[in-house]
């Protein structure tokens, strides 16, 4: 079994190619004290560039931002505050109120964003779970649900075949349309984050509520 990430030595062994594509964007990542105001899910949009928060517990949020790359940048001084202060200085408050409380010390993970352009879920007696499977853009926010999902899913069919054989193809069948359905949600919002921003924020306005329940609701069922 592969469960070792984007750059899976075990998909390469056994299909010979990474296949990893860049996405266009870099990302950080990191946890702050919660802004007072912020009670749930909230995302702010620049022309080429987003900033997300969403609280987490004990009074805690964790942030992801992006912007908009013409190569996957991977220089760890990047992952600095002062770059990302500078890269959303301009953003409404408060983003700048959240990154001037940052201390020299806060953990920051900086990354280009990449995916596996083709997943693949394994073959043979091989199988793929997780980012070595299927690694997308975090636009949909499910990564590492489709990865737990993965686990479960492959630890019921083993529980249940009678025969090895059986295991990879079921596994197959089992998580190949709903993850499919995440990368499609996933490159949809894409599309629509970089759509000129007059377009885009009236489009956001006006059917946010709507999309984000046509995005989520196949996942409440069971996989």
């Amino acid at each position: 079994m592969g469960a070792d990430g984007i750059r899976s030595s075990i998909r390469q062994l056994e299909y010979g190619d990474l296949d990893v594509e860049f996405r266009g964007q870099v990302g950080w990542r990191f946890i702050v004290r919660r802004p007072p105001d912020l009670e749930g899910w909230t995302v702010f949009l620049g022309t080429q560039s987003a900033f997300l928060m969403l609280p987490i517990g004990n009074e805690l949020a964790y942030c992801y931002a992006d912007k908009a790359s013409a190569r996957p940048i991977h220089d760890p001084a990047q992952r600095s505050i002062e770059r990302l202060r500078e890269n959303f200085a301009a953003f409404a408050s408060p983003i700048p109120e959240v990154l001037a409380r940052l201390e020299p010390a806060d953990p920051i993970h900086f990354s280009a964003i990449e995916e596996v352009a083709d997943p693949c879920y394994g073959q043979g007696r091989v199988v793929l779970i997780g980012d070595a499977a299927h690694a997308m853009s975090p636009n949909m926010a499910c990564g590492a649900a489709m990865a737990f999902e993965d686990a479960l899913v492959l630890a019921e069919i083993v529980s249940r075949a009678s025969a090895a054989s059986e295991v990879v193809p079921e596994f197959v069948r089992r998580r190949s349309a709903r993850v499919g359905w995440v990368q499609q949600q996933t490159d949809r919002r894409d599309h629509l984050r970089s759509l000129p921003p007059t377009i885009r924020d009236v489009f956001v306005r006006l059917l946010s509520g709507r999309l984000y329940r046509a995005n989520y609701r196949p996942l409440l069922a069971l996989p």
